[in-house]
């Protein structure tokens, strides 16, 4: 309880990298890319896969590009 934490990052995602590594499997059948959207790098230079894409979505922003499918997930916490 009294320890200390450093946290870093907070700053958006890159989805590129990803996308590219999962282009590289010639089996993937597609890919779930589940998060808050953020995105920091500019949505133009992502491009769009062979394979389908679905942005599961956390919160209220949009996915980084108009292209895949897209789903809401909603949490709901109770105390």
């Amino acid at each position: 309880p009294k320890k200390k934490y450093t946290v870093s990052g907070r700053g958006g995602t890159a989805y590129s990298p990803a996308l590219e590594y999962f282009s590289k499997i010639p089996t993937i059948d597609g890919v779930i890319y589940i998060g808050d959207m953020d995105c920091f790098e500019d949505p133009s230079e992502i491009k769009k896969p062979n394979y389908p894409v679905l942005w599961a979505i956390i919160g209220d922003q949009k996915p980084p590009v108009p292209w895949g499918h897209k789903t809401k997930i909603i949490i709901k916490i109770k105390f």
